[in-house]
């Protein structure tokens, strides 16, 4: 009796460390401000952070966060930012990995440049307005 109830608390604190979906959100909230910056180096190295994000709430086993979408769309923004910083190795490499990751890979390099400046207008990082 005593190693069942030893085990359920264990379990339960092991489940407790679990990171949810709201973890997530502030976590990609605090990385992704970097990206709204009008410095684009920063903005790319918020992305990249991101990236890290993603792989590590992976591990932690967040089942709240469709990771699929999310790398789907970081990779979007990676191969943007990459193609209009004129780091084309970049840009294609990003392209590479959206087309591994993404459900619906139907899209060309080049319209996946031009969805991603769309988005962009639509969020309106600073660093777009620079150019």
């Amino acid at each position: 009796m005593k190693r069942l109830l030893s085990f359920l608390v264990l379990s339960f604190l092991l489940a407790g460390c679990r990171p949810t979906y709201k973890d997530w959100s502030q976590d990609w909230n605090r990385v992704f401000q970097g990206y709204m910056t009008g410095d684009v180096v920063t903005a790319k190295a918020a992305l990249l952070q991101e990236e890290k994000l993603v792989a590590e709430h992976e591990a932690r086993g967040n089942r709240g966060v469709d990771f699929v979408v999310v790398r789907t769309v970081l990779y979007t923004q990676l191969c943007g930012i990459s193609d209009y910083m004129g780091q084309t190795n970049d840009a294609r490499l990003y392209y590479q990995k959206y087309l591994a990751v993404s459900p619906k890979n139907t899209k060309t390099y080049a319209e996946l440049i031009a969805a991603d400046k769309k988005e962009d207008d639509l969020l309106k990082p600073k660093w777009r307005e620079r150019k």
